[in-house]
């Protein structure tokens, strides 16, 4: 299975994700947030924008700041 990694950049911060596709990247970033939670539902809103894909990229550097 060929993996891409999946990047958003949103006016709420940017998030990425390793997935086979974008919508198993969505699904991936916002199974990190309990149902119901507030943040879910604007992350969710965030990920419907089409993300950058980059295949050529081996890893990536994550960093969470609130």
């Amino acid at each position: 299975m060929k993996l891409n990694w999946y990047h958003w950049n949103t006016d709420i911060g940017q998030a990425v994700a390793c997935a086979p596709s974008a919508d198993a990247a969505r699904e991936q970033l916002l199974a990190t947030l309990p149902e119901g939670d507030g943040a879910r539902a604007e992350l969710a809103a965030a990920l419907k924008a089409r993300p950058s894909i980059n295949p050529q990229q081996r890893y990536a550097i994550v960093a969470w700041h609130q």
